[in-house]
């Protein structure tokens, strides 16, 4: 059986919108390497994310302008050499059906600048507004945030891309996938999303973290039939959440252990044979401290509102001081039909990674059950 992201898809094409493992992932997220990256890249049949871009648009010369205004746009392309095979096979996106989550972090700057939510207002000192107007402030200040993941991102590009992969996949159906993070505003970001629903299901599996598109695409092939039956259960799973059907936990569970059990084995089983093909810089530094290039991450899947990031933000912007050279529109403010919306989107599917803290490698370990909350 062939896998789905079977590498003869060109990036472009049209894919049946009936399976739910189309999934998005912020740009910060496969900068840094994070769990929910990897994990996206294991179990999706596409994966979108922003891609920075020029935006006049992406012919060779408009990207040796940008590339002349912003020299750090370069530099990221080069960081992100890595993702090309990923790209290439498709796995990797930049839109969905005509969509672009460009378009969502610009509409999540207009809502900043332009809403009268006093919550919102909270965060328009901490932006720039030109930062999603012009093409040398946009290309700098993300690029600049993704060359150095952990030292500390801007917010002015941080909160509008992040929420605006949240708003891009509840308006296109997609998954979004997110790691674990430690910080207040995260912590706020899953009290908000757990606050109306419980967690859907929890579940584990080994991944592979590796900066090798190569690497990830040659696991994905030795392993399509489990990838496939895997995903298939989880599309099931997660459809009928978002159905408002209510689920078994107890056949949900045995069907997930069964797939989950067969899933771990073939892994473990194609892991030799795919690491042949990696290369020691290739290794992500944690698998370098543990001395393998897997992890075992805990996986938990929820309903989530589309702007419980902006809620969070916004909380977590009141206890800050901003600095005073920020300055944004009024509420006043001109603003697009999309702004004007505001986040008026269902709840989005979230699926959130996190590494597990066992000191053994993850390849020698029995992999915990799923666990379905009631």
């Amino acid at each position: 059986m062939r896998s789905r992201c079977d590498r003869t898809h060109a990036p472009d094409e049209r894919l049946p919108t009936c399976f739910l493992m189309f999934s998005a992932i912020s740009p910060y997220d496969l900068a840094s390497g994070s769990p929910g990256a990897f994990a996206a890249l294991a179990l999706s049949h596409r994966v979108v994310t922003l891609l920075p871009a020029p935006l006049e648009g992406t012919s060779p010369a408009e990207i040796r302008s940008a590339i002349d205004r912003s020299p750090l746009f370069h530099d990221l392309m080069e960081s992100w050499r890595w993702t090309q095979p990923l790209w290439h096979s498709g796995l990797l996106a930049s839109t969905h059906a005509g969509h672009h989550p460009f378009d969502d972090a610009r509409a999540v700057s207009e809502l900043i600048a332009a809403s009268p939510d006093p919550a919102l207002a909270t965060l328009r000192p901490f932006m720039h507004a030109s930062t999603f107007r012009e093409t040398g402030a946009y290309l700098d200040a993300l690029c600049r945030d993704l060359l150095r993941p952990g030292a500390g991102a801007d917010p002015a590009a941080l909160i509008p891309v992040s929420a605006a992969m949240d708003r891009f996949a509840a308006r296109c159906g997609l998954v979004v996938f997110k790691a674990a993070s430690p910080s207040s505003s995260g912590r706020l970001e899953r009290r908000i999303a757990d606050r109306d629903a419980p967690p859907i299901c929890r579940f584990s599996l080994p991944v592979l973290q590796l900066r090798s598109g190569d690497a990830i695409l040659a696991m994905r092939d030795a392993i399509a039939s489990e990838l496939d039956a895997l995903s298939n259960a989880l599309d099931t799973i997660l459809s009928d959440a978002r159905a408002g059907n209510s689920l078994s936990p107890s056949s949900v569970s045995a069907s997930l252990d069964s797939v989950l059990d067969r899933f771990q084995r073939s892994f473990h089983a194609a892991l030799p044979g795919v690491l042949d093909s990696a290369h020691a810089k290739d290794f992500l530094p944690s698998a370098r401290r543990t001395g393998t290039p897997v992890a075992t991450l805990s996986l938990t899947a929820s309903l989530a509102p589309a702007d419980a990031l902006l809620q969070a933000a916004a909380r977590a912007a009141r206890q800050l001081r901003p600095r005073p050279d920020r300055e944004f529109p009024s509420p006043r403010a001109a603003q697009s039909p999309d702004s004007a919306a505001e986040m008026s989107f269902p709840r989005v599917l979230t699926l959130i990674a996190k590494q597990l803290p066992w000191d053994q490698p993850a390849h020698d370990r029995e992999l915990p059950r799923t666990r379905l909350t009631k």
